[in-house]
């Protein structure tokens, strides 16, 4: 009796076991959060991406598969920006380059900079790299402040887009 007591549970365990394997795992759900898509295709005409073709617009790069496709995506940029996003394409972010001096508030000369842990800034004249020497911290955190206001702007830079004229004097502001 125990015996066969024991041969029926063992077959009753083993039966159970079978079933249970045989079930499909329950479904994780995926984190898309963790996967990065980058830009592949022209939110315009849908062809490949050309790294050289592309607009800056509110702190995103946006690249596109040939030259024109830039100003109909700016027709509609947000939307378009939208549309990408929600197909969860990550847009590069856009570098933010220095046109005005954190020492003076003015228009940079890409000819006077000073190197600062490893970064160029630029100053507009050499009475501003003397201040700029003397509390370099005060200034790269202005420097920030100035790139944060400057990337939250930017209505589209095109990439072949000029620098502003600068004014050869600097008698506008006080050193």
């Amino acid at each position: 009796m125990i015996r066969t007591f024991t041969i029926i549970t063992l077959s009753l365990f083993v039966s159970l076991g079978t079933i249970t394997a045989n079930e499909p795992a329950p479904h994780k759900e995926h984190d898309h959060k963790k996967h990065v898509q980058v830009q592949t295709n022209c939110p315009i005409r849908g062809g490949k991406v050309n790294k050289d073709v592309y607009v800056d617009y509110k702190g995103k790069r946006v690249y596109f598969c040939c030259p024109g496709c830039d100003k109909k995506f700016l027709a509609n940029a947000d939307e378009l920006i939208k549309e990408m996003e929600a197909k969860g394409i990550t847009l590069d972010k856009a570098p933010v380059e220095q046109t005005i001096c954190p020492v003076s508030g003015d228009p940079i000369d890409k000819d006077i900079f000073v190197e600062h842990n490893g970064q160029k800034v630029y100053l507009c004249c050499k009475m501003c790299k003397g201040k700029f020497n003397k509390d370099p911290e005060a200034y790269m955190k202005k420097l920030a402040e100035q790139q944060k206001g400057h990337a939250a702007e930017g209505e589209g830079k095109k990439h072949d887009g000029h620098q502003m004229k600068q004014d050869a004097g600097h008698e506008h502001h006080n050193h």
